[in-house]
């Protein structure tokens, strides 16, 4: 249940946020518009009677109107990306341009698999990466001491403290998942939610105790809510040697 709560935070989040962003686009095409008819009209007072007073507003308004119009070009921007970040695997005509646009410098023209055959075509390469995968993210069972046992007998570990292991035995505070928010480091691609840690410090105060709630639950239950372990894999090529 509080995995369902943390998901439904996350879609009211989101919402808000398109809300928030909706109001400040028509704040800003009122104030351009607000701008341009002031600019038209100091240009009217300027042809009539030069003045260096009214020269220097009409090139305040047309600086603040340059700036409304670069922030509403980045935004453009940022929401094409989005847009191609969300849909760009999807069927559709966005697939279809991303799929037959020149991409010579991403292409993988070929690739080994496990057993040594050499995959050519755009199917066998995604099959090969596609079960490469598969079976690195694969649930698999947990180890046992028979199984380690003779890989542990051959190595000198350190022994946690009784104090450490008291701590690290402790549930997870409020403070906790504070402090490791703030820890997020900056400037990194979202996961499929679409949240980067700039968010997530950003509503800390909020998002942090529904976070706590779904980790104690996750604890209770022995698994975390579904789609928290999702995550988006992005397979750069190197032509070079490791």
């Amino acid at each position: 249940m509080r995995g369902i709560i943390w998901a439904a935070c996350k879609a009211t989040l989101r919402g808000h946020a398109k809300c928030l962003l909706r109001t400040r686009e028509r704040a800003q095409d009122s104030r351009v518009s607000e701008l341009e008819a002031e600019a038209l009209n100091l240009e009217r007072q300027q042809t009539t009677s030069s003045s260096a007073s009214i020269l220097r507003q009409i090139t305040r308004v047309r600086e603040e109107i340059s700036h409304l119009v670069l922030e509403s070009a980045k935004h453009l921007w940022r929401a094409s990306a989005a847009r191609v970040y969300g849909w760009g695997d999807k069927n559709g005509k966005l697939l279809h341009w991303l799929a037959t646009r020149p991409l010579a410098n991403r292409i993988i023209p070929e690739i080994r698999d496990d057993s040594g055959a050499l995959s050519k075509t755009p199917i066998e390469i995604a099959q090969s990466f596609a079960s490469y995968y598969a079976c690195l993210y694969a649930e698999h069972p947990r180890p046992t001491i028979e199984r380690e046992s003779p890989l542990l007998n051959d190595i000198t570990l350190s022994r946690v403290s009784q104090a450490a292991r008291s701590r690290m035995d402790e549930t997870i505070s409020l403070a906790e998942i504070v402090s490791a928010i703030a820890s997020l480091a900056s400037g990194k691609t979202p996961g499929p939610d679409g949240f980067p840690a700039e968010i997530y410090r950003k509503c800390s105060d909020i998002l942090a105790p529904h976070l706590l709630n779904m980790y104690e639950e996750a604890e209770q239950k022995g698994h975390f809510p579904p789609g928290i372990d999702l995550a988006t894999i992005v397979v750069i090529p190197k032509t070079q040697p490791p």
